[in-house]
C-alpha cells in the first residue's frame, strides 16, 4: 500500500517560492529613515534590560509630544502590514525595482505612532504605546489608502 510517507527518506526534488507583491501605493514605518535612533545599540544588555531601556525611552518620548501623539491623524481600525526590507537598501535600487509604489514616512510622531501599536504584523489602534527590539530593525508596510493624509 502507498501513502503519502512512502518517501520521507530523501529530499524532495521541487522547491516552492512564495511571492507577495503589495497592491496599490503603500507607506512604510521604519525609525531609522523617521531620523530617530535605537536607544543604547552599542549597550550589551540582557534581554530583560533592553526591554526596560525601550520601555524608558519610550516614556520619555510620550511624556514630551504627549499632544503631537494624540493628534496625528492615524488609522482607526485594523490593519495587516508587510515586512518589506528592500526600503532600507539603496534608495535607488528600490525605485528600479518599484517605481512609485512606495513612501517612506520620514514623521517620527506618526512613526511611534503606528509602530508603537503593533502586535507582530497587526496594527491595533487602540493598543498602549509599546515598543520591542524589533520595532527598531524592521520597516513595515500598509496600504497608504489607509491614511488620511494619503487620500
Amino acid at each position: 500500500m502507498t501513502n503519502a510517507y512512502c518517501n520521507m527518506s530523501v529530499p524532495p526534488r521541487s522547491k516552492i517560492q512564495k511571492v507577495v507583491r503589495p497592491v496599490g501605493k503603500q507607506i512604510a514605518f521604519n525609525f531609522e529613515k523617521s531620523g530617530i535612533q535605537e536607544p543604547g545599540p552599542d549597550l550589551l544588555l540582557t534581554f530583560d534590560e533592553r526591554a526596560a531601556l525601550f520601555n524608558d525611552w519610550l516614556a520619555d518620548f510620550a511624556s514630551q509630544h504627549k499632544a503631537e501623539l494624540d493628534a496625528v491623524p492615524r488609522p482607526t481600525g485594523f490593519m495587516v502590514g508587510s515586512i518589506c526590507e528592500e526600503i532600507l537598501g539603496p534608495p535607488k535600487d528600490t525605485m528600479k525595482r518599484y517605481p512609485d509604489l512606495y513612501h517612506v514616512c520620514e514623521d517620527p510622531i506618526l512613526t511611534v505612532a503606528i509602530l508603537g501599536r503593533m502586535a507582530g504584523l497587526v496594527y491595533v489602534p487602540r493598543r498602549e504605546l509599546r515598543l520591542t527590539e524589533d520595532s527598531f530593525s524592521q520597516t513595515i508596510a500598509f496600504p497608504a489608502r489607509f491614511f488620511p493624509q494619503s487620500k
